[in-house]
């Protein structure tokens, strides 16, 4: 598996348009609109290249909060409890799943 920290916009509305398991929610433009609104968010987006062929993006904003000592980061697959987690053109598995949260 390959991973690109952070794929091009043109990947990620590729992958966007021809997942089936898409929504509004996992398109660039809901996570710039989170972006804009809340400037404590910063697009940590993430894509998969896997030997089969499958494509896969996720999208993720990164949360940067100060606390009372240090500063503190949270990965989320999109904000508000809206439709997250991956998209993918191909085919998916547990196993997959599994490769792509053992990263984190």
């Amino acid at each position: 598996m390959e991973v690109i920290e952070r794929p091009s916009l043109k990947f990620w509305e590729e992958v966007a348009s021809q997942s089936e398991y898409a929504t509004f929610y996992h398109t660039p433009l809901w996570s710039k609109i989170l972006v804009e609104t809340y400037p404590h968010y910063e697009i940590s987006t993430k894509a998969f290249f896997f030997d089969d062929g499958t494509k896969v993006l996720l999208p993720l904003l990164r949360s940067r909060k100060e606390g009372f000592f240090k500063k503190r980061q949270r990965l989320k697959s999109l904000a508000f409890g809206f439709y997250g987690g991956p998209i993918y053109i191909g085919s998916w598995s547990e196993e997959k799943s599994e490769e792509v949260l053992q990263l984190f």
